[in-house]
């Protein structure tokens, strides 16, 4: 079987699912490389047993000429880079899982014809996927009707769902235990990577005005990001 490039963003949202497409072809005896930027990398991309590559890229500020311009020559980069990756990988594919890091080597892989293919993973499409929407071969959804998908190019979708890691599926198997009057309630809290802030912000604040006997039974693990950890702490104390 053929290599085939798998494009993601360096956040949990882009990475997780095309780690989970990466092991599926990998089982079928295709040769997958993930191909993200260092923030990728830094969640352990190259931990599942496959090439990891990173290329030059960066986020389109709206607020700064000057961000966007960086943001144009950090594609530009990413783009050499990429070509020079598919040369050396001659790979028979690529995929893209959306945010800025996937920029460089879909638009590469499409300038070169190669089968390209980008997956949505959100009810509406990305602005990075909305970028490459009339540039790939094929539009994988999660959702049936994904917004943002101009009409011309209805005819690339088709829903396929999200990929999902194995160890995530096996959680089906776990038997939740049932609730009593005296139950500790286990609560998580999780808030994607531009989410998660307000989540931080406003989850603490709203759980400290539930009854006294109601928060003496939560036992609550809280999802947040590192630089917000300190702060969150402190709302769960002070609550």
């Amino acid at each position: 079987m053929g290599k085939i490039l798998i494009a993601a963003g360096g956040t949990g949202g882009h990475i997780f699912p095309a780690q989970a497409l990466a092991r599926r072809l990998l089982r079928l005896g295709f040769q997958p490389a993930l191909v993200t930027d260092r923030r990728g990398m830094e969640l352990g991309c190259d931990q599942i047993g496959i090439p990891c590559h990173t290329l030059y890229a960066g986020p389109f500020s709206r607020q700064s000429w000057v961000g966007l311009l960086l943001a144009v020559i950090k594609l530009s980069i990413g783009m050499v880079q990429a070509r020079v990756l598919i040369h050396r990988l001659a790979p028979v594919a690529a995929v893209g899982f959306g945010g800025y890091a996937s920029l460089p080597m879909m638009l590469m892989a499409a300038r070169m014809k190669l089968p390209t293919v980008i997956h949505e993973a959100n009810a509406v499409l990305g602005r990075a996927n909305r970028l490459l929407a009339p540039r790939v071969s094929a539009i994988a959804t999660s959702f049936r009707n994904t917004s943002g998908v101009a009409e011309f190019y209805q005819d690339k979708v088709v829903q396929t769902g999200a990929p999902v890691r194995a160890d995530i599926v096996a959680l089906r198997e776990l038997v939740a235990q049932p609730l009593n009057s005296n139950s500790k309630i286990r609560l998580l809290i999780v808030g994607g990577s531009q989410g998660s802030r307000i989540m931080s912000e406003v989850v603490p604040v709203a759980l400290a005005r539930l009854p006294s006997w109601l928060k003496a039974r939560l036992v609550i693990v809280h999802q947040c990001r590192a630089s917000d950890q300190a702060n969150v702490e402190a709302l769960f104390a002070k609550g």
